[in-house]
């Protein structure tokens, strides 16, 4: 979902170990008070050559929506389908 994101809204291609990255710092499932960033460098889509730009924690957020929702309504699926006792 984060390379996505970046590709879409940058046109920039990261590494599935710079998603990793940038999930584990600054990723979350909830809005927070503070708004973190981070500093990046992907691969410009249209010039091919290194770029370097900052993504925060509310881009994230919006980048991770999707598969959230996704986890969301799994997990109630199951609860409803689990016996009551």
């Amino acid at each position: 979902a984060i390379i996505n994101y970046v590709r879409r809204n940058y046109g920039s291609l990261i590494g599935e170990a710079t998603a990793e990255r940038i999930k584990h710092e600054i990723g979350s499932a909830y809005p927070g008070d503070e708004v973190r960033e981070i500093e990046v460098r992907g691969r410009n889509l249209a010039e091919g050559v290194p770029r370097g730009f900052t993504l925060n924690s509310n881009e994230i957020l919006e980048a991770l929506q999707e598969p959230l929702t996704g986890i969301v309504s799994a997990v109630m699926v199951a609860l409803e389908q689990c016996p009551p006792e």
